[in-house]
């Protein structure tokens, strides 16, 4: 692969999805090192490499933490410390939402909304950009204003129960 890129001129490899290229273990820091040894093959040579990839699955108490969204990405945390840049594509609120976590070079990226639109008299189609989200700010005021009122209620909970409670207050904006 690395010879036909340099052999086209191809200056971008894209993988989707990166578990589907190897066979290593993703959760092995030692295993996950061996992968991006080959891709620093690509890099060295002037090719960029973007690669998909899936976050864990979130729990419910997931929902609540949104500050390092960098950390719900599936396997070795080396996954995440190894990539120039890493994106989050999600959704929130009904809306696609882009997501800059990482960025080893300069700073980050505001979230943006996105929405995906077909190309008039064609068979493409094109992402097109909707404007700054401003949406976590919200979340995260009502997920403080429910702890806050939990807090004052005095009960003792377990953690499920806590978060089955601040389910309840905040209501499915969490």
């Amino acid at each position: 692969v690395l010879e036909t890129c340099k052999t086209k001129g191809i200056g971008l490899l894209i993988i989707d999805s990166l578990i589907r290229i190897h066979n290593y273990d993703e959760n092995s820091s030692k295993e996950i090192k061996k992968l991006f040894d080959q891709f620093k093959e690509f890099t060295t040579k002037g090719i960029a490499i973007l690669a998909t990839h899936h976050h864990r699955k979130q729990s419910l108490t997931d929902k609540f933490i949104s500050d390092n969204m960098g950390e719900m990405m599936r396997g070795s945390s080396d996954l995440s410390a190894m990539l120039d840049c890493h994106l989050i594509l999600g959704k929130r609120n009904d809306e696609l939402v882009l997501y800059q976590v990482k960025q080893r070079w300069n700073k980050l990226l505001e979230p943006i909304k996105l929405k995906l639109q077909p190309i008039e008299g064609s068979e493409y189609f094109e992402w097109v950009n909707l404007g700054a989200f401003k949406g976590d700010s919200y979340l995260r005021e009502d997920v403080q204003g429910a702890i806050k009122k939990q807090l004052e209620t005095g009960d003792r909970l377990t953690i499920d129960d806590f978060v089955g409670r601040l389910s309840e207050i905040a209501g499915e904006r969490i």
